[in-house]
């Protein structure tokens, strides 16, 4: 492979994966540290890469995070499929965790209706919807991330720790073979405390992540018991996700939505 070849296939591992660190490169590469830093600093003048201790990134996965808004608008038909079948697997009686994800705020929207179930979230939109609730509703309380009105922070963490529940639902912005990730560590460690402390783990996340990793990975796919997504998945990704012991379920979505994805 010449210099042109193995850079080119450099930039496509990055556009693919968002980031990655100097050991995965050199071994996807087989090259050397010494040829992978030439090659690195080459892409970096371009402007086709940035670099960071241990590894490099793409562009596009360094750009600024969209606002709950714009996520709120992104492939809502999915998310409100994903979140009916969330909602199936939620028990008479259960306490349920709901992460600050616009796709898990959906599944709080229906699970709100049902007066047997406490619901805990961390996010200011949980809060807004929970004064017509007929659920018991606990809002934990933390510092507030402007961006996508989540609850964190060392305050969150503490609460966090003093709750436990029968189910946990958690978003996140990015999947890859090496798990969920998300744009920010505060959030990260939220997401993990809510992994923690919840009897039954489920990932809600569209398959239009799949493939875009975040920031920070904040568990492996052996940390969830269920994956609940909608869309297009790669068979490769199914398949690897369940061999972690993750069950995964396509959600079913309208008949429009399908013919218009064909």
């Amino acid at each position: 492979m010449d210099n042109k070849d193995r850079q080119d296939t450099l930039i496509e591992l990055l556009e693919e994966r968002g980031r990655l660190s100097n050991a995965d490169l050199m071994d996807a590469l087989k090259v050397s540290s010494a040829t992978l830093r030439r090659d690195l600093a080459e892409l970096e003048t371009d402007g086709k890469l940035m670099r960071f201790h241990g590894g490099a990134a793409h562009p596009t996965a360094l750009r600024g995070e969209p606002s709950f808004e714009e996520k709120s608008r992104a492939a809502i038909v999915e998310k409100r499929a994903i979140a009916a079948a969330a909602a199936d697997l939620v028990l008479p009686n259960n306490t349920v965790f709901l992460d600050a994800g616009t796709t898990c705020l959906e599944v709080g929207r229906i699970l709100m209706g049902r007066k047997d179930l406490t619901l805990i979230g961390n996010s200011i939109a949980f809060a807004h919807l929970a004064r017509e609730a007929s659920a018991r509703i606990i809002c934990v309380g933390g510092e507030v991330r402007g961006v996508s009105g989540a609850l964190v922070g060392a305050l969150a963490l503490s609460w966090l720790g003093h709750l436990r529940a029968d189910i946990a639902f958690v978003g996140a912005s990015g999947l890859t073979m090496e798990g969920p990730s998300t744009t920010e560590l505060f959030e990260a460690e939220t997401k993990q405390a809510l992994i923690r402390q919840a009897t039954v783990r489920v990932l809600v996340s569209d398959a239009t992540k799949w493939g875009r990793a975040s920031a920070v990975r904040f568990a492996g796919w052996h940390d969830f018991s269920n994956w609940i997504t909608a869309g297009d998945l790669p068979r490769e990704a199914s398949g690897h996700v369940q061999t972690a012991g993750t069950r995964v379920t396509v959600a079913t979505l309208p008949m429009d939505k399908k013919r218009n994805t064909k």
